[in-house]
């Protein structure tokens, strides 16, 4: 129901506010108030008529005028001013005001209609024949009854379409609505058809017109049919003028006459900066089915999302923009011409799609398609829009954006990037889905793309995989499986996603790799590695069956003149090769394959050579005493001349194992094969410094077979030990002879010598100068050819250095000095070592030059003096030892300047660090 409102020139007693004869409210319904009245309707009863129009309103050519504006506190006014001839005292010419107030709840529902007018001048009073004003009983009806919004049908709008030209028609649409949103003041509009009253006219136009504005933005059109004066109705949207234009000068607003064509105060930039929004707008004047949909659309988008319900051209442009991407009554190049135009919709889209149906949502987003139905990539902008919107998009959203991710993938066009896509969204996808995602990147991988990244993803999606899925992806890494580079990931995907293997998909697995063993390559042994890995778990009759089939390409292979199918399953340990062993031993004795299975497996790795002997032992029927010897010797023979890397450990244990073991025949592999392997390796111990096997576990294994200990290694490893029972019980004499006593061989001395370093040093009594040097002397002997001695003492001094004063620091080096030319007087005078071994004490790189050197630069004349009375009582019987240190000892009391010259005080300088290091805590 609307309030109505009356108001004319009345007498005083009708007056209801101002209570004088004159123009006042004389009739309202409840609630209107004066001060509404005169803030709010005072806006459409305040006019001032002219003079000039006296004679018009006297004859009645002037027409009622009605109009539509909105108060501030949101109230819907709609009203008719209609000129009386006179008023109630018969003397002047005056006007009435009958309005319409309504609230948003009734006018809301009632600009939501497709066909009705908006204005219904039959809704109207128009003379005061009702009211009997000059009655002296009248007075002013402050209770007037409400009064429904009456609908009335009006005709279609396609006649606008036909009457008026079209560039004029789009400008003035245009303006309309850039006067809604408040970009331009008003409109001005003279119509082409003058043969009716000005007001009848326009109120045909404006009901048409209002036909094509959405539902929300009825309210704000302010109108009015007819104004005087420009400046008559200030703030309504379109106002009706008379035609002819040439004299009206309004700022900022946009003046139409439809009768001549002309128009000023509009842009054409303008008009065509929403060129779209305006012609569609257009089109609905001449589309009825359009124009519903639209408006449906609208008023339904606008309920969802409030921010679009704003009189701005933004939001208008927006909805439009979305109801002609989604409706899908256009072609999609009319309305998506181009990428920019796409990922503009795209962020239309994004602010509002929620707000969408979901059949307009699908239509918009079914707008990238256009890549992979060409091919081509998706700008980096609009794949940056998909990503962001994916994730929170509607099941029937996500369904059209992957369906074109997954086509797209097929072509040449940034497959990382869509992989990249698709792994991030894999795991929020229905089962559906997951399973057309499954089938297109199974294409793609047997393809050849991304091989190693989809091969990663399958495994880590395999098993919440549905079993279709689970069956494509296991036939298409069995397809591929012969591609080199992912030898790694197929065979560790297989190990990993065994158990989850159907019956069927493990039989076709096991099919693969009987295919792919005749080739005898790297990828045959990784298969007989997983065959044996997993076959065991599998029933009985599953495994006889593949051994059944093994031993038949085994058999077969034997027909070609090279068999890489029989050394590859030699190089294995598991299932097959017993299984195939078992077959040659039992079947094949006198055949070919027979001894080149023998070979083969003898001549390869020690675990190969140790299987064989284990397979031997158990199907060869080596209970025969005669058949195990010819066996054994038959293994010995291969295995010694076998280029076979053993590990000396290995051989100790598996000799131990096998001379311990009750079978006759093992026993005698170690003894005729093991054991000459084992005394060819003995000195190996030294290169071991990891302490699992010492020289001692050697002697011990050695113990037990007597033929070892006639071979020379193990001369070398009783020598170490006499050699390390010398070093610990202080036999100095002793550890020279045995040092001296090694084999020639560099690299076995410098093992020897690194072994006894780790081996013996702490056991080492170091408060024993003249042992623990002698030790030093004896490893640097063994690593380097050469005593070392300046690296010993420097060592001595280093593990000595004293916290007194400089003379008991002083005392302290010459002591270490002392004893260590005492060693060496007796390496001078041992006998059990050769004179080549002694004349090492005078090579300049013994270190003993460096030492006396030294101790000559630092202390001076008092080390010359020291040194001098060292060596002096050992001057008859090592003479060649005396003499060499007096050299050195004169060649630094001779040096230009007294003992030391300027080149002596760089040496001092130079020097003068060690003493810190003598002397540090």
């Amino acid at each position: 129901m609307a309030k109505q409102h009356l108001y004319a020139r009345v007498p005083a007693k009708l007056s209801m506010f101002n209570k004088t004869d004159g123009y006042d409210t004389f009739a309202c319904s409840a609630g209107i108030t004066e001060e509404f009245a005169v803030k709010e309707l005072s806006y459409v009863c305040d006019i001032k008529l002219n003079p000039d129009v006296a004679d018009d309103i006297r004859s009645g050519k002037l027409s009622p005028v009605y109009s539509q504006f909105s108060t501030r506190d949101g109230m819907l006014v709609q009203s008719c001013v209609t000129y009386l001839p006179l008023d109630y005292s018969g003397e002047r010419s005056t006007y009435m005001v009958h309005s319409l107030i309504s609230g948003k709840e009734e006018y809301v529902q009632f600009f939501a209609s497709f066909e009705d007018a908006v204005i219904n001048k039959d809704a109207f009073l128009h003379d005061l024949s009702s009211f009997n004003v000059t009655d002296p009983s009248s007075k002013s009806d402050s209770s007037y009854p409400e009064k429904p919004l009456e609908r009335v049908r009006c005709e279609s709008q396609n006649w606008i379409a036909e009457t008026y030209e079209r560039d004029l028609l789009r400008r003035f649409v245009y303006s309309v609505f850039a006067a809604i949103s408040g970009k331009i003041k008003g409109v001005f509009v003279a119509l082409k058809d003058t043969s009716e009253p000005t007001s009848d006219g326009f109120i045909r136009f404006i009901n048409s017109l209002f036909k094509v504005v959405p539902f929300h933005l009825r309210p704000a059109l302010s109108f009015a049919t007819r104004v005087i004066n420009p400046a008559q109705f200030s703030g309504i949207k379109l106002k009706g003028i008379a035609a002819g234009i040439d004299t009206l000068k309004v700022p900022k607003c946009a003046v139409f006459d439809f009768e001549s064509g002309a128009f000023t105060g509009v842009k054409d930039d303008d008009v065509n900066a929403n060129i779209q929004a305006v012609d569609f707008i257009c089109s609905l004047f001449k589309n009825d089915a359009l124009r519903r949909d639209f408006l449906t659309f609208a008023d339904k988008v606008v309920a969802a999302s409030p921010s679009l319900g704003g009189t701005s051209l933004n939001s208008l442009n927006d909805i439009i923009c979305l109801f002609r991407c989604g409706c899908g009554f256009y072609e999609e190049k009319a309305v998506l011409p181009n990428d920019a135009k796409l990922l503009e919709v795209l962020g239309v889209y994004e602010s509002h799609r929620r707000s969408l149906p979901d059949d307009y949502r699908v239509t918009i987003m079914r707008s990238v398609n256009r890549y992979p139905a060409s091919r081509i990539e998706i700008p980096k902008k609009i794949f940056a829009k998909l990503q962001k919107l994916y994730p929170k998009e509607i099941p029937g959203t996500k369904h059209v954006i992957m369906n074109a991710v997954l086509d797209l993938i097929h072509t040449d066009a940034m497959r990382d990037k869509l992989f990249a896509f698709i792994k991030a969204n894999y795991r929020d996808e229905d089962d559906t889905a997951k399973a057309d995602i499954i089938r297109h990147l199974c294409s793609v991988f047997y393809g050849g793309f991304l091989q190693a990244q989809l091969l990663e993803f399958f495994d880590e999606c395999f098993g919440d995989s549905s079993g279709e899925s689970r069956d494509e992806i296991i036939s298409k890494i069995l397809l591929v499986i012969r591609t080199k580079s992912l030898y790694d990931q197929i065979t560790a995907f297989l190990n990993a996603h065994y158990g989850e293997l159907t019956p069927e998909n493990r039989s076709k697995v096991y099919d693969t790799i009987l295919e792919q063993l005749p080739e005898g390559d790297e990828l045959a042994y990784r298969l007989i590695c997983f065959a044996d890995g997993h076959i065991e778990s599998e029933n009985s009759e599953f495994v006889s069956s593949f051994d059944a089939r093994l031993i038949k390409a085994v058999n077969k292979e034997q027909s070609r003149a090279k068999h890489p199918m029989l050394e590859v399953i030699c190089k294995t340990s598991g299932h097959c090769s017993k299984a195939v062993a078992e077959y040659v031993f039992t079947e094949c004795a006198g055949a070919k394959i027979y001894d080149e299975f023998i070979n083969l497996q003898l001549s390869g790795s020690f675990a190969s050579q140790k299987r064989c002997v284990e397979y031997m032992s158990e199907f060869c029927g080596v209970n025969d005493a005669e058949k195990a010897v010819t066996l054994s010797e038959k293994a010995a023979e291969v295995m010694l001349n076998a280029k076979t890397e053993y590990s000396l450990g290995e051989l100790i244990d598996t000799a131990n194992e096998f001379d311990g073991s009750s079978n006759a025949f093992m026993s005698l592999v170690s003894q005729k094969a093991l054991c000459p392997l084992v005394s060819a390796r003995l000195t190996d111990v030294f290169a071991r410094t990891d302490g699992t096997l010492t020289a001692e576990d050697v002697e011990s294994f050695c113990e037990r077979f007597a033929q070892i200990k006639k071979d020379a290694p193990y001369g070398v490893i009783e020598n170490y030990l006499n050699f390390k029972s010398a070093v610990i019980s202080a036999q100095n004499d002793e550890v020279f002879k045995y040092s001296e006593a090694f084999p020639r061989d560099k690299k076995l001395r410098s093992h020897i010598g690194a072994y006894a370093e780790k081996d013996i040093a702490e056991k080492v009594n170091e408060s024993d100068v003249i042992s623990y040097a002698s030790f030093r002397f004896a490893v640097s002997y063994l690593k380097t050819g050469s005593f070392r001695i300046e690296d010993a003492f420097d060592e001595l001094c280093k593990s000595r250095a004293s916290s007194a004063n400089d003379e008991d620091d002083m005392q302290n080096v010459f002591g270490i000095a002392d004893k260590l030319i005492e060693v060496c007087v007796s390496i001078d005078s041992n006998q059990s070592v050769s004179p080549e071994f002694r004349s090492l004490l005078t090579y300049q790189d013994s270190g003993l030059y460096g030492m006396l050197d030294q101790l000559a630069t630092r202390y001076e004349k008092r080390a010359v003096r020291h040194l001098e009375s060292v060596i002096k009582p050992y001057g008859d019987e090592h003479a060649e030892l005396v003499s060499f240190c007096r050299g050195v000892i004169r060649r630094k009391r001779n040096t230009s300047g007294g003992v030391l010259s300027a080149v002596g005080n760089a040496f001092k300088k130079l020097f003068a660090g060690i003493k810190g290091v003598f002397t540090k805590k």
